[in-house]
């Protein structure tokens, strides 16, 4: 189902649409609210002052209009306090207002500004995907059809289609990475996420497909030793976007592919096996954000890597004890085999360091401790170049995906010394596990190159419904990537 954004101009309760859409911040109606109010008779500012509406962030207020207005709904949305005001905070009330009126009305009206513009199409897009492959009785289909942006002048209407558009690309990006990373895990394997990549090649991305025989040739072994274990042979997808100069150097973005994640020999108890599926969430993303820059024609190059892998256990797994040579000529002891993340991406970063990139971002469901850190409200950073990472953190402000930098001090790299190899994979001390997970990485990563990693194990996927969500994939970095290309390419 595809929403029509329209612009228009003029007051908002004179447009034309089931439903209008208004805010107040706490004990503050917006100017479009307090007009409003005049009209139904103060209906609102009576409802505040009976405090049965105060403007609370997340709250809301629904309004037969009785004939009084064109609409024959009005909401009044509570943004909270006006200095706590934030692109989380817009985001969530464009959800609350989608997920009240999608089923209701056909056609809704706002007035955003341009900056919350981008956020608020993407949450009607992102709100209005619902994965329904395995209903056996069809869901209602939703009844919103069309949404209004309403603006003062005909110049801010015409600037406001172009944000429109670009963000619909972003969102229908977004939603294709939860589609693909939603997809029943029984099929999709590491040859399944490949053709889904491979259906992207042509024009300016060139895709290729690493399988057993090359890795093995090429003396990609952490990724081998990790895939050996299952029926579905790993695969290494590598995908190129030419949109810059030609000679001009990429920019690589990495992302963790485990299609399913058992733990391997070291198995996981039952309950932390669900929803392994979304251990892949890093790759989805990355291979989103390639499909979104071509259509946004970026000027820039990028390569996204993915190595894609299924962790099982069987008499071909790899075991703790293992001693891996991975393609960088670093050594690794496998300590743990439910750490498999990381070591696969040790070989999928050292091929980004061959390219010579200008940076390389890495996105991967690393490490229940940055669970424990940051929950599931922002992704854990870590970096090797102080300048770089504000780049990132500058898009993920933009974007509205959000980082918390975890400090790299030299302390730190002892938890992932070996006595025996270069790097052990796991440490038996349960402290500072994220930051553990990023020191391992970042020795794959030349201190020349500047490399951000990103931690997601805490917002790839919802386990339960939220305003913005259904339970599932979220598409998370899809958003901040795309946003930190726009503004490498100045646009």
């Amino acid at each position: 189902m595809t929403l029509e954004f329209i612009t228009a101009t003029g007051k908002l309760e004179e447009q034309d649409a089931e439903c209008i859409v208004a805010s107040a911040f706490e004990g503050k109606l917006s100017p479009d609210a307090e007009r409003i109010d005049r009209l139904l008779n103060g209906e609102i500012s009576a409802a505040m002052k009976r405090k049965e509406f105060e403007g609370k962030s997340g709250s809301l207020m629904v309004l037969r209009t009785l004939g009084k207005l064109k609409a024959r709904k009005i909401i009044i949305l509570g943004l909270g306090k006006e200095k706590d005001y934030s692109k989380q905070i817009a985001e969530s009330a464009a959800a609350t207002a989608f997920q009240a009126v999608k089923n209701d009305c056909e056609s809704i009206a706002f007035k955003v500004s341009h900056s919350d513009l981008p956020a608020v199409v993407g949450t009607a897009i992102v709100c209005s995907y619902d994965f329904q492959e395995w209903k056996t009785v069809e869901r209602k289909e939703q009844k919103l059809r069309k949404v209004s942006f309403v603006f003062q002048t005909q110049d801010e209407a015409k600037k406001a289609a172009t944000a429109i558009g670009q963000a619909r690309i972003v969102a229908n990006a977004q939603n294709y990475c939860r589609e693909l990373n939603n997809s029943n895990p029984a099929t999709a394997t590491p040859a399944f996420i490949a053709e889904q990549a491979q259906k992207l090649d042509g024009g300016k991305i060139r895709v290729e497909v690493w399988g057993m025989e090359q890795l093995k040739k090429k003396g990609y072994n952490a990724i081998v030793s990790v895939g050996k274990g299952s029926i579905n042979e790993p695969k290494l997808i590598l995908m190129e976007y030419k949109g810059g100069k030609p000679g001009d150097k990429p920019y690589a973005i990495v992302g963790k592919g485990v299609c399913f994640d058992t733990g391997g020999l070291d198995l996981k108890p039952g309950k932390y096996m669900n929803f392994m599926q979304y251990d892949k969430s890093g790759a989805c993303a990355v291979i989103a954000t390639i499909k979104a820059i071509k259509e946004l024609e970026l000027p820039v190059n990028v390569v996204a890597i993915a190595p894609m892998v299924e962790n099982m256990p069987s008499g071909g797994s790899y075991k703790p004890g293992d001693f891996i040579k991975t393609a960088s000529g670093k050594t690794i002891e496998i300590t743990n085999t439910d750490a498999e993340g990381r070591v696969i991406l040790s070989d999928a970063l050292y091929h980004a360091t061959t390219l010579k990139p200008k940076g390389i971002i890495d996105l991967a469901t690393l490490t229940g401790a940055c669970v424990v850190a940051l929950g599931t409200h922002a992704a854990g950073l870590m970096t090797n170049n102080a300048q770089f990472a504000e780049k990132v953190k500058s898009a993920a402000h933009e974007s509205g995906e959000r980082v918390w930098e975890l400090p790299m001090w030299r302390e730190y790299e002892d938890l992932v010394k070996s006595d025996i190899a270069d790097v052990h994979n796991a440490d038996e001390s349960p402290d500072a596990g994220a930051i553990e997970g990023g020191w391992f990485l970042r020795s794959f990563v030349p201190d020349e190159i500047p490399w951000v990693h990103l931690d997601i194990a805490g917002t790839a996927n919802v386990e339960h419904p939220t305003s913005t969500f259904r339970a599932g994939a979220t598409g998370w970095g899809v958003k901040l990537l795309t946003e930190f290309f726009k503004k490498q390419a100045g646009k």
